[in-house]
C-alpha cells in the first residue's frame, strides 16, 4: 500500500469504490479486484451508482491506524443521528 495520509479518512464514513481508489491512489478497477479477492472487506451495493461501499474504519485498519470511537456527548450523538437520517431521506 502506498505511503498515505490516513488523517483524512473518517472511521464512521462510508466510501464508494471511486473514493477509496482516490484515497489509496489506486484505480477503481484495482479496488474492485481487491474487494472481489477478499483482500478489502466491503458491503454490497446500497445505492445504484456504485457496486460496493467500504467503511472508513476498514481503510484505517488496513493502514494500521486505530479507529477508536471519538468521545461524543449524548446531545452531539443525537444531533449527528438526526443529520444522518435527514441525509438518508434526501437520497430517496
Amino acid at each position: 500500500m502506498p505511503d498515505l495520509d490516513f488523517s483524512t479518512i473518517r472511521p464512521h464514513a462510508v466510501y464508494t469504490t471511486r473514493e477509496v481508489a482516490s484515497l489509496l491512489r489506486y484505480s477503481v478497477e484495482h479496488v474492485v479486484e481487491l474487494i472481489e479477492a477478499g483482500a478489502l472487506p466491503a458491503m454490497p451495493r446500497l445505492m445504484p451508482r456504485s457496486r460496493y461501499r467500504i467503511l472508513g474504519s476498514t481503510l484505517l485498519a488496513l493502514g494500521g491506524v486505530s479507529a477508536a470511537a471519538p468521545v461524543e456527548s449524548p446531545a452531539a450523538r443525537s444531533k449527528r443521528a438526526a443529520a444522518d437520517l435527514e441525509a438518508i431521506r434526501r437520497m430517496k
